[in-house]
């Protein structure tokens, strides 16, 4: 919600108006930078869902691409819809109605749950993107794009993996 813990929510749940309306802004920020996010994932998904691939070596007219693309535009639209609701709720929020909502600790994780949804389902639509972007590669007919592919995903879970050991 733009704060790292609820101690630094709540310290912007003020009655004080201008260190409001700076969160408020900051919020309304971050999820204008979703919505634009995830109308770039629909305008991309929608394009290959409606024209034929240009050449064999990704195949998304395949029912596992095309289905998964399809399935990424829908949580793309989920997430660009829940964004502008949550933009329009945004609007008319006061400091006071935070306040109201820490004191009923479900009531306050739901709200942080819905106002993490436009980031979920982004998330989820680019990362079903890549699924269908990659078995359409997979399902074509370009050896070099296998071998390309194979190593970009081997050299991720690489990174990843020593990311996690090193963390964890």
């Amino acid at each position: 919600m733009g704060a790292p813990s609820v101690e630094r929510i709540a310290e912007h749940a003020v009655d004080e108006d201008h260190v409001w309306k700076e969160f408020k802004k900051t919020l309304f920020d971050r999820i204008a930078n979703v919505n634009v996010v995830s109308s770039l994932i629909l305008a991309t998904t929608a394009a290959f869902l409606t024209t034929d691939p240009p050449t064999q070596f990704a195949r998304w007219d395949h029912q596992m691409p095309y289905v998964t693309l399809l399935a990424a535009f829908c949580l793309g639209y989920i997430g660009a819809g829940s964004g502008v609701f949550i933009l329009f709720v945004l609007a008319d929020v006061q400091g006071g109605s935070l306040k109201e909502l820490m004191k009923t600790p479900w009531k306050f994780w739901l709200a942080m749950l819905l106002l993490a949804t436009p980031v979920l389902f982004v998330g989820m639509a680019g990362g079903t993107a890549l699924i269908a972007l990659t078995g359409a590669i997979w399902l074509g007919n370009s050896i070099a794009a296998k071998v390309v592919l194979t190593s970009t995903l081997s050299l991720t879970v690489t990174v990843v993996s020593s990311f996690l050991i090193v963390v964890l």
